[in-house]
C-alpha cells in the first residue's frame, strides 16, 4: 500500500499485514516478561522481512542527502539522483507519504527539537540565532513552522521538547554512505 494513502491515518495493523500476521503481534503482548516479548516481537518482525516490498532505492539515497543537505535545493537532489523533479515528488510520496520539500521542512524541525532539547539557543543565545542555526531564513520562519507542526509557539514548545532524533539512525554517517556532493 503506497504511504500516501496512509498518511494522517490510523490504519489496523490486520489491514496492513492481515488478520494472521497482526494476531502474531497480539501474542507478543502476552508473553510474561519484558524479555521474552523483546525476542517474540524481533522474531515477529524479522520474519515479516522476507514479505516486504523492497524499499525505492532513490527515495532511500534522498532521504540520506537530504539529511546531510539542511539546506539544499531538491531540484539539486533531483539533479544528484538523475531524475526529474516530478519523478522524485512521485516516488517520494508513494514511499514515504509526502514529498521531499515536506520531509525536508520535517527534518529540519526535529534538529531544531533536538538543539532546544539540548539547551542550545543558537550561538549567542537567542531564538533567532537557534533559527538561523537550524536552516531558517530568521526567526518568524522558525516560528510559523512550529505552530504549523507543533500547534503552539516556540517558547511554548521548548521546554518539553523531546524528538525522535534521539532514536533514529537517519544522521548517522557509516563507512559504506554514499558520496553526496
Amino acid at each position: 500500500m503506497p504511504a500516501v494513502e496512509l498518511l494522517n491515518r490510523a490504519v489496523p495493523l490486520s489491514t496492513l499485514w492481515g488478520r494472521a500476521r497482526s494476531a502474531e503481534l497480539v501474542s507478543v503482548a502476552e508473553r510474561p516478561t519484558l524479555f521474552e516479548r523483546k525476542a517474540a516481537l524481533s522474531e515477529t518482525l524479522i520474519n515479516r522481512l522476507g514479505t516486504i516490498v523492497p524499499f525505492d532505492e532513490a527515495v532511500v539515497a534522498s532521504i540520506g542527502w537530504l539529511g546531510h543537505h539542511h539546506h539544499g535545493p531538491v531540484s539539486r537532489l533531483s539533479d544528484w539522483l538523475g531524475i526529474s523533479n516530478r519523478q522524485l515528488q512521485r516516488r517520494f510520496v508513494e514511499a514515504v507519504g509526502y514529498g521531499p520539500k515536506m520531509f525536508q521542512s520535517i527534518l529540519r524541525f526535529q534538529r531544531l527539537l533536538y538543539l532546544s532539547h539540548k539547551g542550545h539557543a543558537g550561538a549567542g543565545g537567542t531564538f533567532a540565532e537557534l533559527a538561523v542555526d537550524v536552516g531558517y531564513a530568521d526567526q518568524a520562519h522558525m516560528t510559523r513552522e512550529v505552530r504549523r507542526f507543533a500547534g503552539c509557539s516556540p517558547t511554548a514548545l521548548f521546554p518539553s521538547a523531546a524528538c525522535t532524533l534521539l532514536m533514529s539512525d537517519l544522521f548517522k554517517t557509516h563507512d559504506n554512505s554514499p558520496d553526496y556532493p
